[in-house]
């Protein structure tokens, strides 16, 4: 999400992309200035970062050749990054060590939404530092949440994917079962979006193979949010539920469902391919990659 997120600040600003992937790089030096490290980035007043876990944001900030070893006083660093929000809180402490404003700025909408850029931002921070920040967020997004202090952005963001997680399972299971009751799928889908069933799921992101056009479940489960990246998510509010002493139940059952689709080898593949196990017929297993589950 990071490239097309860059790609849209740089139609109006003057943008230094990194990757830590040279083909990346490579790709995308027809869209803006790219530099060879990560330090490189630190002649802007400004500085995004949209990193995959806490580990590679913790290192992107904190290594020896990391972001605050050579920042500048009054920079401002908006990590977009879903990671663990103590990580963040950690990240903002060092911050402040080195007199540079951070803000975890994490983002809803997926992929298209940052191509088309109708990102949500829910921003954890101090005002001052949004208001510095909410201009450029709104170039990627449409809307910006203050939540709260920093790690209130992850912790929004933590809960919204537990709750896109738990639509997309209930919605695969719900519409695997209208089809073996001889309901045509888009018919049933048209009937949940104007009855009290709609939801994320039904009205965005259909699960079910070729009923809407352009989503990741009519192309093969490709170039989406990856179960990977749903199952870390999951982790991470399993994690922060347990030390804040809250039930999941559903997060539970859905992180079972992630992670088998994970061991079985659709890592890679779209969140949305977690309806192979209400319309394949093959509830409890799953083939491999290349079986018709995976189609």
């Amino acid at each position: 999400m990071g490239a097309p997120m860059a790609v849209n600040l740089a139609k109006r600003n003057p943008v230094l992309g990194f990757d830590s992937n040279e083909s990346t790089r490579r790709r995308m030096q027809a869209e803006m200035q790219v530099v060879e490290h990560l330090t490189d980035v630190l002649s802007a007043q400004i500085i995004l970062t949209m990193l995959p876990n806490t580990d590679s944001c913790l290192s992107a900030y904190l290594g020896d050749k990391g972001l605050l070893s050579e920042a500048k006083k009054d920079q401002l660093f908006i990590d977009c990054s879903t990671i663990d929000p103590t990580a963040s809180r950690r990240i903002s402490s060092e911050c402040e060590k080195c007199n540079v404003k951070f803000i975890d700025a994490p983002v809803s909408g997926g992929t298209p939404g940052a191509k088309a850029a109708t990102l949500t931002f829910m921003a954890g921070g101090s005002i001052e530092a949004l208001q510095q920040a909410e201009a450029i967020l709104l170039q990627m997004g449409r809307r910006v949440f203050h939540v709260g202090p920093v790690g209130s952005g992850g912790a929004a963001k933590l809960c919204n994917n537990l709750m896109a997680s738990i639509n997309l399972v209930g919605t695969s299971e719900v519409m695997g079962l209208g089809m073996r009751l001889g309901l045509k799928p888009e018919v049933l889908l048209r009937v949940l979006n104007l009855s009290s069933g709609m939801n994320w799921a039904t009205e965005s992101y259909c699960p079910i193979e070729g009923i809407v056009d352009g989503l990741p479940s009519s192309d093969n489960f490709e170039d989406g949010f990856a179960c990977e990246l749903m199952l870390k998510d999951i982790n991470l509010a399993q994690k922060v539920a347990h030390e804040a002493n809250a039930p999941l139940m559903l997060g539970s059952i859905t992180q079972s469902l992630y992670r088998l689709l994970c061991e079985r080898g659709y890592s890679r593949k779209d969140s949305a391919i977690v309806s192979a196990f209400f319309t394949s017929g093959k509830f409890t297993s799953l083939g491999g990659p290349n079986s018709s589950a995976g189609k």
